[in-house]
């Protein structure tokens, strides 16, 4: 739940008035900046990075515009649907970081309602410090038909599973209902208890014993029928090519349904669901 938000006015006109913080006319700067903080009093999303929520009125049909840079931490925006900061329904789209600008995330996107949420985030659990948030708007161009404008924000899920600051702990239940679905981390509970914290015997995430990562790269695309997105997360593991297929689904966050370990062939090698259940069966749990 979000304990508290800044609310964002003027957006169409680019200005941008922020509680505290000065408004910067159109006539002044075309992509008007202020100055905010995230706190260790900021609401926590699951991951434990703080994170702070604006409301954003919008044109239909015109292009946003954001960006946020901090030397204090690695930033993250995000887009989420929603009237209000006390309710989110889903984040829409993201970036977490600029090669272009150092210390910097930026997206841009085609609004299709009247209102949205940005969320100004850190990369890593914990982290606090100033940052500075920019906006514009204009009309929508012919040069953005076909644009894909940001990444996704299941990709970002998957990113930040891999990132330096997430540890899944196979012990804590609520770690585990975190990141998969209620049936899956249940199951791995069981499992985790039945083994003695053996498992299924090695890391699903890196489908080794030990992690020497390089070259890992993220695909998107729709894993079926109903929607649902799958992400491709394929890397070098010591030398030796992995390729994991991600299914993910939408609760109060994107969370993990399945993963397939898939050979160079695109046969699977394994799924984390019947690998679970044939562990859990062998240990009598």
């Amino acid at each position: 739940m979000i304990r508290q938000y800044r609310s964002l006015s003027g957006l169409i006109s680019f200005a941008l008035a922020l509680t505290g913080a000065h408004t910067v006319s159109a006539s002044q700067n075309p992509t008007p900046t202020t100055t905010q903080s995230l706190t260790e009093t900021d609401p926590l999303l699951t991951d434990g990075s703080h994170f702070d929520c604006y409301e954003i009125p919008a044109e239909p049909g015109s292009i946003l515009g954001f960006g946020m840079t901090s030397t204090d931490f690695e930033p993250v925006l995000m887009i989420a649907q929603g009237q209000d900061c006390a309710r989110v329904a889903g984040v829409l789209y993201f970036d977490l970081g600029n090669r272009d600008i150092p210390d910097s995330a930026r997206l841009h996107f085609r609004a299709q309602s009247s209102q949205y949420l940005l969320i100004a985030n850190s990369m890593a659990a914990g982290q606090t410090g100033s940052y500075a948030l920019a906006s514009s708007s204009r009309p929508a161009s012919s040069d953005d038909a076909g644009r894909r404008l940001n990444r996704s924000a299941p990709e970002m899920r998957i990113r930040r599973l891999y990132g330096p600051n997430t540890v899944i702990d196979a012990a804590d239940p609520a770690s585990l209902s975190a990141w998969f679905m209620p049936e899956l981390a249940a199951a791995m509970t069981r499992l985790h208890r039945a083994t003695d914290g053996y498992g299924i015997g090695f890391d699903y995430l890196v489908d080794g014993q030990d992690s020497d990562l390089s070259a890992i790269t993220y695909t998107l695309y729709e894993a079926g029928s109903d929607g649902e997105p799958g992400l491709r997360v394929r890397f070098s593991n010591f030398g030796q090519p992995v390729d994991l297929d991600f299914k993910l689904h939408w609760t109060s966050d994107w969370v993990i349904t399945n993963i397939r370990s898939l050979a160079p062939d695109g046969t699977e090698k394994w799924n984390l669901r019947d690998t679970v259940a044939d562990a859990l069966r062998e240990a009598g749990g």
